[in-house]
Formats: structure tokens, C-alpha cells, sequence
């Protein structure tokens, strides 16, 4: 049985296929402690039920009252790298999965800033089965001319990679470290990393040849590592 019911709003408002939208009480504190790329997603209204952290049930009600969509949430959900939950987004990851099926939801990943509000989850996936780990360079040759062609290192992770713990390294080809790029970052299902081409110490990196090392840690999955070489050329 509900305890309470809000209504989002009493205008009708049309919401496109495939769009997101963020309801929120309080659009100015959203603004200030996330990265929001399409402000106009953000959806104000009065007043939503009081939704406990550490677990609570939310129902999606139509103006019928009949129920759309449900969810039974508890702080378990979250990844087990995450010591405070505060201000952690928990992430539904397929749309193709019900809502409570077990696994399918994550603690967003701390390279989105822990929430992407008004836009596609940092965790989410369209696809039934998570495909394996794949990782790849936008290009293996980076020209850093200022020319905005390839200026920058690109690097994406896709498939199964959410829930995992990142660092990410740059050696030289005699294996000095160079640069630690990312430290135990979450990860989520789609990940993309620009490297700015600078030392440990801020200066930037010669022309030449140089590895990333990655390794990526999960509680319950076997660490994933891999090797990527790149060229710099002036």
C-alpha cells in the first residue's frame, strides 16, 4: 500500500521518445553540485515523497493510477568501492531488464561526477548481455599542434566494464612512469578518458612512443589489464 502520493505536475508536458528528463524540487542545487549539459531536461516541480537512503519503494503511477513502473531500492545496491553513498546516483543499466531484477542497477561512475542528471545514465546498456571489455584508441598517432585535429589522447572503454575500479598509466618505452591519469576510478558502462598529454609534474610529453597501462579491479570479476601504445609526433 502507498503512503503517499505527489503529482509531478498539473500540466500536461509532452516527454519525446528516448528523452530524458530530470524532477526535482530544487533545479538551482541540482545546477550547482552536477554537470548538467541539457538544462531544459531538468523538470521542477512542488513536491515529491521523502525517499529514505538507506532503502524505500517507488512507484511510477499514470493518471489513472495504474502503475507504470516500480522499484524496491536498498543501499546494497550501491558498489561495494563506494564508503559514502551521499550524493552517489544508484543507475538503472538496461531498460530491457525490469527494474528489479537483480544486478541491474550500479552506483554511477565517479568519471561522470557520480550522476548524469537529465541525460543517459553513466551505467546504462541496451543490450541484454553485457559484451566483454573492449578498449580502444581514437588514434595511436597524436599530433599536439593546437590544430584541434587529434591534439588530445581518446581512449573509450565499452561493454561489460561497470563496477569496476580504473588506474590508468603512462610509461616511456624504457617503462618509466610518466603519468598516473586516473585512480581508482568507478567506471561505468561506456567510458571516455581525453588525456591531455602531460607529465607527473605538468610539463607536456615529447615526441616519441609511449604505453598506457590499464587495470581495472572488481570485487567479483577477474582484474582486467591491457597494454596500448601510442605515437606522439610534433
Amino acid at each position: 500500500m502507498l503512503k503517499s502520493v505527489s503529482r509531478i505536475t498539473a500540466q500536461e508536458n509532452k516527454l519525446p521518445p528516448k528523452r530524458y528528463c530530470l524532477i526535482t524540487t530544487d533545479p538551482q542545487h541540482i545546477l550547482e553540485q552536477y554537470s548538467v549539459p541539457i538544462k531544459e531536461n531538468i523538470q521542477k516541480t512542488d513536491k515529491l515523497p521523502a525517499m529514505n537512503n538507506t532503502e524505500g519503494r517507488v512507484v511510477l503511477l499514470n493518471d489513472s493510477m495504474n502503475v507504470v513502473d516500480e522499484v524496491y531500492y536498498h543501499e546494497s545496491m550501491h558498489s561495494d568501492w563506494i564508503y559514502d553513498t551521499e550524493g552517489v546516483s544508484l543507475e538503472r543499466i538496461s531498460f530491457l531488464k525490469s527494474s528489479n531484477t537483480s544486478g541491474n542497477w550500479q552506483s554511477a561512475s565517479s568519471l561522470a561526477g557520480f550522476a548524469t542528471p537529465g541525460y543517459e545514465n553513466s551505467q546504462f546498456t541496451d543490450e541484454l548481455e553485457y559484451n566483454d571489455i573492449k578498449v580502444e584508441l581514437e588514434s595511436e598517432i597524436i599530433s599536439p599542434n593546437g590544430d584541434g585535429y587529434q591534439d588530445k589522447l581518446v581512449l573509450n572503454i565499452t561493454g561489460n566494464s561497470s563496477g569496476y575500479l580504473i588506474n590508468l598509466f603512462v610509461f616511456d618505452v624504457n617503462g618509466n612512469e610518466k603519468k598516473r591519469i586516473l585512480n581508482n576510478e568507478l567506471t561505468g558502462t561506456h567510458n571516455e578518458i581525453i588525456y591531455n598529454l602531460a607529465y607527473n609534474n605538468g610539463l607536456t610529453l615529447q615526441a616519441g612512443t609511449y604505453i598506457l597501462f590499464l587495470e581495472m579491479i572488481h570485487l567479483q570479476k577477474e582484474t582486467f589489464s591491457c597494454k596500448k601504445a601510442f605515437h606522439i609526433t610534433r
